[in-house]
């Protein structure tokens, strides 16, 4: 997971020029990579039961077009910039890649949401919850770690 997100971060990192469609690139692919890692991150802790299914399915969904969107950069990277690049290119093919990065942003903030809203009695999080009883809030039923 750590590699993802620092693959994540060096490829957001780069300031993309227009004039050179390398650097643009290689943006695109370390952010594409990175963001793949992260997805099979979670998939390795859903499949090990880690996390609830509900949120980590929205979770791989938004990496995924993360993943996208630095696949798009670096397209646009390798066909719009360079000593050719105009203006329209630029406009058009960034526009896109922005454009699935903001659809992934809300994609993963929806699934944080669905996190933070999971019912409070849902205990299959919590192993060692204890629970009390109705009539006497002090009063200890059992310990469900036991």
């Amino acid at each position: 997971m750590a590699l993802g997100l620092v693959l994540l971060a060096v490829g957001a990192g780069f300031t993309l020029d227009p004039l050179e469609q390398g650097t643009a690139i290689a943006a695109g692919v370390l952010q594409a990579v990175g963001a793949g890692v992260l997805c099979g991150a979670v998939t390795a802790a859903r499949a090990r039961g880690y996390l609830d299914s509900r949120p980590a399915a929205v979770a791989r969904i938004g990496l995924g077009l993360l993943a996208g969107a630095g696949a798009a950069i670096a397209l646009v990277g390798g066909l719009v910039f360079g000593a050719d690049v105009t203006l329209t290119g630029i406009r058009i093919g960034m526009s896109i890649a922005i454009a699935i990065q903001l659809a992934a942003i809300a994609v993963l903030g929806l699934a944080g949401w669905i996190r933070v809203r999971e019912p409070a009695a849902d205990m299959r999080s919590y192993p060692l919850a204890v629970q009390f009883a109705e009539d006497s809030p002090g009063h200890v039923l059992h310990n469900r770690g036991e």
